[in-house]
């Protein structure tokens, strides 16, 4: 995957839009931050480059978080992902990671778990077999270009479907982990989940880190600090209810 010039410029613009206030609370915000996330990307590897943009800190952040180096098991597990973007064609590649590494553990969990909590049968027609087979089967300039998405399903249903929803662009529902982070959950983030004397208790993380992590959740620049506090909370909960009671 070739950055070009713009990339090139942006990769190293990447110190200086970190300076730049970024939160999902405002539209100029938001994009600052996914700007400084896709120039943090453009220079590393390929294959590290997917790895960052899939997650939610990097390996260096992690295990100054942890005071350990990554574990074997990680280090194998990440390499089993990445191993398909070793496709020749490098964006059906990205497809066959991106399926390995958010569907079987993730989107399809949610689906499972809130449709079933609802009393609803969800289907996923898309994740046939034999549909999976022809999609991996099929160059990516079937399925995508510089400037539209999804293209198979346009080409199919476009005589089908109304005009404005066709150029209607993706809308996303995301969780407002940043919203609750901050409102009705702050109480529970500094006195229970991760209080300072918790922290030191447990022995687990590092507390300087955790205080950092903090302070950058109530700032005025957060960025993506919403995903890894989220992280931690879960990790949290577990051990409370586990190992704590």
């Amino acid at each position: 995957m070739e950055t070009g010039l713009l990339g090139g410029i942006l990769a190293s613009a990447s110190p200086i839009l970190k300076k730049i206030p970024q939160s999902r609370n405002g539209a100029i915000a938001d994009r600052f931050r996914k700007l400084s996330r896709f120039a943090e990307g453009l220079s590393m590897p390929e294959d590290e480059r997917y790895w960052r943009w899939c997650s939610m800190a990097t390996e260096e952040e992690a295990a100054r978080l942890g005071r350990h180096r990554p574990s074997q098991k990680y280090i194998d597990l990440k390499h089993s992902y990445l191993s398909a973007l070793n496709d020749q064609d490098s964006m059906n590649g990205i497809f066959r990671a991106d399926v390995g590494m958010v569907l079987q553990g993730d989107m399809l969990v949610k689906a499972d778990t809130m449709s079933m909590a609802h009393s609803l049968e969800v289907r996923v027609p898309f994740l046939d077999y034999r549909i999976v087979d022809l999609a991996f089967n099929l160059p990516s300039t079937y399925k995508i270009n510089k400037n539209e998405g999804k293209k198979i399903l346009r080409d199919t249903f476009g005589n089908l479907l109304p005009q404005e929803l066709l150029d209607r662009p993706k809308q996303g529902f995301e969780v407002p982990l940043l919203k609750w982070f901050r409102g009705g959950l702050q109480d529970r983030i500094l006195n229970e989940w991760l209080n300072d004397d918790f922290i030191i208790e447990q022995d687990i993380f590092d507390v300087e880190i955790v205080r950092e992590l903090k302070k950058k959740l109530f700032s005025t620049n957060p960025g993506d600090i919403h995903a890894r506090i989220y992280g931690l909370i879960v990790f949290q909960h577990w051990y409370i209810k586990y190992h704590k009671a």
